[in-house]
């Protein structure tokens, strides 16, 4: 006959054992949603970028510094009215995005091989990389993915914003705390 002290080891042990097994299990549906995701993105606007001859990276993870950390945050988008250098525009038609992502970069001055970061916020899109070469070019379709997306340079304070309701927004730096 088992003691009760050898019954409760008995215990625990499995349901450490269960606990991990569930924690496994939890693993690896999540990394099988992330490529499920990441093959709809490749399928889909992956396929724009590379029809379109778009040197493009697609990541999961967020770079290890990002610019819209540094901002405050209103509701879902950067509080402009606490960054005194914002440049904040409506957006009239969507022909206008590419051009005032352009200028924004002119005059953030951004080097055309500097590698941006596009970030559209929603937990089943990766973040993607490109030339700042390519992104006024393709900043309508890019903007046609989600209603709200982010341009950065991780190692810069810059940040462009664009939103679904016509609001255009870039800034050089967040406000000195």
């Amino acid at each position: 006959m088992t003691e009760p002290e050898d019954s409760d080891a008995l215990r625990q042990a499995t349901q450490a054992r269960r606990e991990l097994l569930l924690a496994r299990k939890a693993e690896q549906q999540r990394q099988r949603q992330r490529q499920d995701a990441m093959d709809a993105f490749a399928r889909w606007h992956g396929a724009y970028l590379q029809q379109s001859g778009v040197r493009h990276a697609a990541h999961w993870d967020p770079p290890a510094r990002s610019p819209l950390s540094r901002y405050s945050i209103g509701f879902a988008s950067v509080d402009w009215d606490r960054v005194p250098e914002a440049i904040r525009s409506e957006i009239a038609g969507e022909d206008e995005i590419g051009p005032l992502v352009g200028a924004a970069l002119s005059a953030l001055a951004v080097a055309q091989s500097c590698e941006l970061w596009i970030d559209w916020g929603v937990s089943t899109m990766p973040w993607l990389a490109m030339a700042a070469s390519d992104v006024p070019t393709h900043a309508t379709e890019l903007s046609r993915w989600s209603s709200d997306l982010w341009i950065y340079d991780p190692e810069a304070t810059w940040l462009i914003e664009i939103l679904h309701d016509g609001q255009f927004a870039y800034a050089p730096g967040p406000a000195p705390e």
